[in-house]
This record gives C-alpha cells, sequence and structure tokens, in this order.
C-alpha cells in the first residue's frame, strides 16, 4: 500500500496549476517539500516546466546529484512575499506561508480575481503551530471571516490507518519523554544510540535530544550536509550547539563501524500507553526470576546486557533496573485526525479536498461530507466525493451514517474500554462499530481524556506508588495473546527511512526488520517491532489478534443475519 502522496496534483480552481505532481498536463509548477513522494515526475526526460518553491526546498534537493539536471527548473521564492503567474486562462497572486512539517516545507496560498485556495502539503499541524497563522498578513482575512477560501487541499495522512483515529501527543512532549529515559543510561565508548528514522522533518527531534545530553550527532555524507545546511535556516530548527560532546553518541542510521551495544530509537504513533507501560519502561531486576535473565555481555566499564523474555537490556553498574534497547520516540510530522479538524475549523471554507487517501479508506467512511462536512460552509457536494464515488461507488449506508470514531490511546481508560471492545468484538456477533469515545462527549470530556497524564510523569515517576500499580497492572495485561501481534509504523504514517542507505528526501519508504544493522550489534529482537502483513490486514490496530481474526471472520462470513453489516462492497444509489 501507497502511503505517501496520493494527490494528483491538479488545482482545479486554476486550471493549468499543479502541485507537488510533475508532468506535461501543467504549465506551472508548486513543490511543497523535499521529500520524494512529492517530487514525482521531476526526473522525467520530458519534464521542463516552472516549479516554485523555498529557497530551503532548493537547497535540500541540490545535495542529491541525481537531481542536479533539473536545478534550473526550480525557482526559488521567499516566505510571505506574494508573486504573479499566469497561465493560458488565468492569472493569480502566489504566497509562500512556512508550515511544520520539515525543513523548508510551506504551504501555498492561491488568490485569482474571484478564487482563493490554500494547499497545505504535508503538514503538522499543532495547536502551537497553528495558533500562529493568523498572525500572519496574508492569512489574517480568511482566519477571521473576511473572505472565504474556495477550498483547501489538505494533508490527511492520518486517515489511511482508518478509525478510530488516534490522537497523536505533540512532538515535544515525545522528546521530552525520550529525553527522561534516556538520563537513566550510561556514558559508555561501547554503547552508542541509533535514530531509525533518517527522514528530513526528524531534525528537530535529533538536534533537541543530542544538545541536551552534549552529544556528538554522526551520520552519512547526506544527513551531515543537510544538518551544516541547517544552520543558516533556522525557522524551527536549532542545529547542534557547539560543545565537548562529552555525551553519548548517536547515529542517523547505521553506524559506520560495528558498535558493541546499539540502542535503537524508533519513531512511533501507534503506540499507546498499555504498550508503553508494559514493555517500554525499565524493569526493576529483584521483580525478574533470576532464571529467566541471561547475560550475554559485559563492557569494560562494567555495564551488562542481558536477555529476557526474548529481548535484550542493559543493566547499568550499581543499577537496579534493566533498560531497554529499544527506545519509543512518540514524534509525528503529519496531523492527527483532531489537528486536521482544528486547522480546517481555523478557516471554515467552503470545501476540502483531502490529498491523501485510497480506495480502502473511500469505502470504510471517509468522505467529506462524513469527516469535514460540519467545519464547511459552502456547497455540500464536494468535488473529493464526486471524484471519488466515479472511481469508486458509493460507501455503505450503514457507514455513511455512522459517527466518526477517535481514540486517544495515552488515555489508560479509553485503552481499556478498546480492550474491551476488542474481546466483546471477538466473542459475539458482529453488530457493527462500536463507539471508542462515546457519542456526544463535550469538548470538556475530550480534553479531560487528552490530559489524563504526561508520558513523562510515567517515566519519571515509575517507581511511586500511585504509578507501580498501575504499570504492573498494565505489564500483566500486555502479556495476555491479544496483544502478540502489534502494527507500529513511523511518525509519517509508515513512512520509514531505508537505514543501510540513508535517504534524505523519502517521506514513504517501507522496511523489512532486519535490514537495519549488521548480525555482529546487538539488536532487540522484539515482538513489538513486528509488522502485520495479513493479506488486507497491514494496518490493524495493535490490539487484534490476526489469528483470531481469521476465525472471527470466517464465522461472520457463515452468519447471514450479519451478513450485510459485515461484508463491504460499493453500491450505488437506487434510482
Amino acid at each position: 500500500m501507497n502511503l505517501g502522496n496520493t494527490f494528483h496534483g491538479e488545482i482545479y480552481e486554476f486550471p493549468g496549476v499543479y502541485l507537488d505532481k510533475f508532468n506535461n498536463r501543467g504549465e506551472v509548477f508548486l513543490l511543497t517539500h523535499s521529500h520524494q513522494d512529492h517530487l514525482q515526475g521531476l526526473l522525467n526526460k520530458s519534464f521542463f516546466g516552472r516549479v516554485y518553491c523555498s529557497s530551503l526546498t532548493k537547497e535540500i534537493v541540490a545535495l542529491e546529484d541525481r537531481y542536479k539536471p533539473v536545478l534550473p527548473y526550480l525557482v526559488a521564492k521567499e516566505y510571505n512575499e506574494p508573486f504573479e503567474i499566469e497561465t493560458r486562462v488565468c492569472k493569480l497572486t502566489v504566497t509562500l506561508i512556512p508550515s511544520y512539517h520539515c525543513p523548508g516545507s510551506v504551504m501555498f496560498l492561491l488568490e485569482g480575481i474571484d478564487k482563493a485556495v490554500l494547499a497545505t502539503g504535508d503538514i503538522r499541524a499543532e495547536a502551537w503551530w497553528a495558533s500562529t497563522l493568523i498572525k500572519n498578513t496574508y492569512l489574517f482575512p480568511y482566519i477571521t471571516g473576511l473572505k472565504v477560501l474556495d477550498q483547501i487541499y489538505i494533508d490527511t495522512t492520518f486517515s489511511y490507518r482508518g478509525e478510530p483515529y488516534i490522537s497523536i501527543m505533540p512532538n515535544s512532549e515525545g522528546v521530552y519523554a525520550t529525553i527522561e529515559l534516556l538520563k537513566l543510561y550510561p556514558v559508555d565508548d561501547e554503547i552508542q544510540f541509533m535514530f531509525i528514522d533518517a527522514v528530513s522533518g526528524s531534525e528537530e527531534a535529533w538536534f533537541q535530544i543530542v544538545n541536551y545530553f552534549d552529544g556528538e550527532l554522526r551520520a552519512n555524507d547526506l544527513v551531515t550536509r543537510r544538518n551544516e545546511l541547517l544552520k543558516k535556516h533556522r525557522d524551527f530548527y536549532s542545529p547542534i550547539k557547539t560543545s565537548f560532546k562529552t555525551g553519548p553518541i548517536f547515529n542517523v542510521g547505521t553506524p559506520r563501524s560495528p558498535v558493541p551495544v546499539l540502542i535503537i530509537i524508533k519513531h512511533a504513533i501507534n503506540f499507546n500507553v498499555i504498550d508503553y507501560a508494559g514493555q517500554c519502561l525499565p524493569r526493576r531486576v529483584s521483580d525478574i526470576d533470576p532464571a529467566d535473565l541471561t547475560c550475554l555481555a559485559t563492557t569494560s566499564r562494567g555495564h551488562k546486557v542481558f536477555e529476557h523474555e526474548g529481548r535484550q537490556w542493559i543493566l547499568p553498574k550499581g543499577q537496579h533496573e534493566l533498560l531497554p534497547t529499544g527506545i519509543m520516540l512518540m514524534f509525528s510530522r503529519h496531523s492527527s485526525f483532531e489537528e486536521t479538524r482544528n486547522f480546517i475549523d481555523l478557516f471554515r471554507p467552503r470545501l476540502v479536498y483531502p490529498c491523501t487517501e485510497s480506495r480502502a479508506t473511500w469505502l470504510n467512511g471517509f468522505t467529506v461530507a462524513r469527516v469535514f462536512g460540519d467545519l464547511c460552509v459552502g456547497d455540500t457536494n464536494h468535488r473529493f466525493d464526486l471524484d471519488k464515488f466515479e472511481r469508486f461507488g458509493y460507501p455503505l449506508p450503514q457507514i455513511l451514517d455512522r459517527d466518526v470514531a477517535s481514540i486517544n490511546r495515552w488515555s489508560f481508560s479509553q485503552c481499556l474500554h478498546e480492550v474491551d471492545f476488542v474481546h466483546m468484538a471477538s466473542e459475539r456477533p458482529f453488530k457493527g462499530q462500536l463507539l471508542l469515545i462515546p457519542r456526544g462527549a463535550t469538548k470538556e470530556t475530550k480534553k479531560m481524556l487528552s490530559k489524563e497524564f504526561k508520558l513523562q510523569n510515567l517515566i519519571a515517576g515509575r517507581n511511586e506508588e500511585k504509578f507501580k500499580e498501575v504499570i504492573e497492572y498494565h505489564k500483566t495485561l500486555r502479556a495476555n495473546p491479544v496483544f502478540r501481534k502489534l502494527d507500529y509504523h513511523s511518525s509519517s504514517y509508515g513512512s520509514e527511512s531505508s537505514y543501510e542507505e540513508v535517504r534524505t528526501y523519502s517521506d514513504e519508504e517501507e522496511y523489512e526488520e532486519g535490514e537495519m544493522v549488521s548480525e555482529s550489534q546487538n539488536v532487540p529482537c522484539d515482538t513489538w517491532n513486528q509488522t502485520l502483513t495479513a493479506t488486507g490486514c497491514a494496518h490493524l490496530s495493535p490490539f487484534l489478534d490476526n489469528n483470531r481474526i481469521q476465525v472471527v471472520s470466517a464465522e461472520l462470513s457463515k452468519d447471514k443475519r450479519n451478513w450485510n453489516q459485515f461484508k463491504l462492497k460499493s453500491t450505488t444509489p437506487q434510482i
């Protein structure tokens, strides 16, 4: 399944203008950022169009030799400096608005005589960033209601996972929590750390973590040159500070030479508090049967590496807790469902056009009318819905009529409710989708659920009585067979970077386990790093047991009473 940019590129309101797709049909092209899935067609020998982008995006693209032949086509523009472009049928003003996704990324505000649209490209619309947009001179009239956008072409990467749509904690909280965990690890020349995700946009996490520990960041030549480039551009990313480098060594991608003990730091968003409490927190040695511990190695400084429950752990010298050799960094470059809705609500446009979609998401209810319709002020006949109906037909009526479901997997109460939901769905006849957040829940209730606790507090207070009981309970719960198969993708909603050869621009590569490091290195072989690969079930909830799903599916296929609710098919309206 392609999890990258699925947008066809055409800006309907301005014929001849294309976004992040490069072909001979367009006259003028706009590039939002430097990720590979947004550069499709740029290297075609037949392409020779004008491509407008930010200055930093052009500089980042220029770092890779294969793009040098097309650099003359890239027209670099500055942020917030409107300019005019013209096609055979229209003239319009274009303004680049800085966005929060990766270095150099922008949104395009396109204004014609009687039309205006905003094309976001990929964005992470965290509340802090979205709240600053009203201060932008060119967006101000559209946010205040003085003017109305005819359409927002928006990043909807969140949609591919299906419902319930998950909440995502702010990146700063994810980095903060990771630092709290990393503080427990010893400084040892034989112990290094590796950031798996090398895609541009991850720099924020690298720099914050490395700066805090006064460490050293190592990477291949391409990533190193990109990091050096960012020293001249400090819009969102402060580079590595000058230091004595007395802290640990952090690698982006596979280290150049074998490392005795390698701690892997992996981006994740489809994770939850039950799994985190059960798998990712340190474990007290006194709580473990010595027969279940196998010492694998001891560093020259006396720190030991143990195997426990099929995973590798570090026991620092003189300490009493096993530390995991796999760390989950909660970090995303794409907006959640809730953040996307809040962004649209900020503008209240006439129409919305999602830029990430698939046949599966459409037939499972991802229509603009259902998901965003209440936030739009224009015609209910959304262009996106008309396009997809023509290609795929209508989703089932019972799917279109149900409420949109979402869940905060960092809420203990909601995760337990989801576990109950899974058991109920597995043990009883299928009765359609159940809501994980109660229908009619108030904003105050949702706010309370989302702020039940901070992840960093769970890490720092893991030995306090108020947390210990909860952690132990979830360790036990995590051992339940329903959790055997887990699905954890990077913060790009499935967009992983290659590890052996770090690719700077791609936001869509996937990987196979075992590619990232050599066999001589200590690598955790965790069940929670496995990817569910059952046909048609590549992105299921981490709570679902694949074998059980097959059994239940077979039973439901025989249950004629529930066939129409279970069988997903395309239908056309009856006339």
